[in-house]
């Protein structure tokens, strides 16, 4: 399992988050998904193989550009 964090430009209310989250639980491997709308970033946790490309596409199919994307160490 890993971490990734998503930056998704567009998003300005709770609604936004919720459409980000629904598009991104439809991408095989992802397990729990918290979108910050204060800092426009998704943490996705997800399985090690989980494609990157798939996760920015839930993104554009949701509406909302996708930005960096970086894996980062659990504690």
């Amino acid at each position: 399992m890993k971490e990734i964090r998503i930056k998704v430009e567009g998003m300005t209310c709770e609604h936004c988050a919720a459409r980000v989250n629904k598009f991104l639980k439809e991408v095989k491997g992802v397990k729990e998904i918290n979108t910050v709308l204060k800092e426009n970033i998704s943490y996705v946790t997800a399985d090690d193989e989980i494609s990157m490309e798939n996760m920015q596409n839930a993104i554009r199919e949701a509406g909302y550009t996708p930005g960096k994307l970086e894996s980062i160490e659990k504690k």
